[in-house]
């Protein structure tokens, strides 16, 4: 039984108790000559019940609200475990979430599509996160697990490191592809864990004119968004990205090799 029941229980019950006390005070007590004790017991009886009610009303309206309150977080909440949608930050702060999950990671498959000619052409990444990335990407094709890129065709030189570790370590679990392409396009890297059976999506990095800050990235792993992406990345993979041709290849193998010379006589 809710309060304002109580409440407005106990207010009915007031209202007659105060008129029955007026009848019974007229019917066995003898009163003072020109006084009617009905009149101010019903006036206080009738008094009773309006503020009841005013009360009661005022109760009401807290109690839906507490309801519609209740109703709405659980709601958010049934939502919030079915449909697994949440802002990740700034393209840096995606590196890092990918770098703290990249031990855990059974298989990765990324876009790395850029807009060039535009104002974010220059775009570069916290050079320490970045280099940590490199360092669990490095691992990552090492341990011979899997890694697809689909990259454009005129910034094939970002994943120059990725072709010489596979290249040079021997291991076939590294796959690119390049694509043509010049139009502003989200990019994704789908997430696939080795313990179970999840696979998560991030999502973004697609910059808006002049705004680094503009820049997101953003995660899920509710089923049918990484499904929607898995199907995109498949049909990029398999028809419209071709594999880098045998000088391209040769021409990562000697980049890299030269930037380890330099270093060493920087060392």
């Amino acid at each position: 039984m809710s309060r304002s029941v109580k409440y407005a229980l106990f207010g009915y019950f007031f209202s007659v108790f105060v008129f029955v006390a007026a009848l019974f005070t007229r019917a066995y007590y003898q009163v003072p000559e020109g006084s009617d004790p009905i009149l101010p017991g019903a006036a206080l009886g009738l008094l009773t019940l309006f503020l009841t009610e005013r009360v009661r009303s005022t109760m009401l309206i807290d109690e839906h609200a507490n309801r519609m309150a209740h109703q709405t977080k659980a709601i958010s909440d049934i939502v919030a475990s079915t449909i697994d949608f949440r802002l990740v930050g700034d393209p840096d702060q995606g590196l890092l979430y990918l770098t703290e999950r990249a031990d855990s990671l059974a298989s990765v498959d990324n876009t790395y599509l850029r807009f060039i000619g535009s104002e974010y052409e220059d775009f570069r990444y916290d050079k320490d996160i970045y280099a940590k990335l490199s360092e669990k990407w490095k691992k990552h094709i090492e341990d011979n697990k899997e890694w697809r890129d689909i990259i454009g065709t005129k910034i094939i030189e970002k994943v120059y490191d990725a072709v010489f570790w596979a290249q040079n370590g021997s291991h076939n679990n590294y796959h690119v592809k390049t694509v043509d392409n010049n139009v502003p396009i989200i990019n994704y890297m789908i997430l696939e864990y080795k313990d179970s059976a999840k696979k998560e999506v991030l999502f973004g990095w697609a910059a808006q004119k002049g705004k680094r800050g503009s820049m997101l990235v953003f995660s899920s792993t509710y089923t049918a968004i990484v499904d929607y992406f898995s199907m995109n990345f498949e049909m990029m993979f398999s028809t419209a990205a071709r594999p880098l041709t045998r000088d391209e290849i040769n021409i990562a193998m000697e980049t890299v090799r030269q930037k380890h010379k330099e270093r060493g006589k920087g060392s």
